[in-house]
This record gives C-alpha cells, structure tokens and sequence, in this order.
C-alpha cells in the first residue's frame, strides 16, 4: 500500500498593512449640504468625503466636542482643557480661541 505525505504547508505570510479607519465610535457631525463628516480619530479631526470616505482635511488637534456653522464654512472645538477654538473649514486655520 501506498503512503500519502502530508501537504505542504506556507509556513510565512507577507506582511499587508491595512488602510486605518478614519471613525472610531466617537462623536461625528454631518456637514448641512451632505458632501462631508466631521469626526474625532485619535488626536486628530478629520474631514471626510461622504461619496467615498476618503479624507479630505484633518485638524491636529484632539477635541472632545465640535459642530458646523450653518454654511459649512467654520468648525467649532472644544478640548478637554476647556478651550473654545473657532477654525475654517477650507484652510484649517484656527481662527479664535477662547480658554
């Protein structure tokens, strides 16, 4: 009688990195006209296309609250150390700040 080896078997993967989640479970706000959402990862804000969820902006700063102004046009933060920062949405420039 015959005798079957075993299979062979891949004994190493390569190694693939994954694309990283632009929202993990925090707050998020959807921009009045629906083209874009804000949302917390990390210590960054991040603006996302609605159409394919790429990022389009980010903002280095870590908030825990934010909302749009009627027109899309300014973002407005809140940081853990009580700081009110107003910032335009186009540039990602802070435009007040407020502790």
């Amino acid at each position: 009688m015959e005798t079957i080896s075993p299979p062979i078997m891949k004994q190493s993967y390569p190694y693939v990195s994954l694309l990283k989640q632009f929202y993990e479970g925090r707050s998020f706000v959807v921009s009045f006209n629906g083209s874009f959402l804000i949302c917390s990862y990390g210590d960054e804000v991040k603006l996302v296309s609605s159409s394919d969820s790429s990022t389009l902006r980010s903002i280095l700063e870590s908030s825990t609250s934010f909302t749009l102004s009627l027109d899309d046009r300014l973002l407005f933060t809140t940081t853990d150390n009580h700081k009110i920062q107003v910032w335009e949405v186009s540039s990602r420039k802070c435009i007040h700040s407020w502790k």
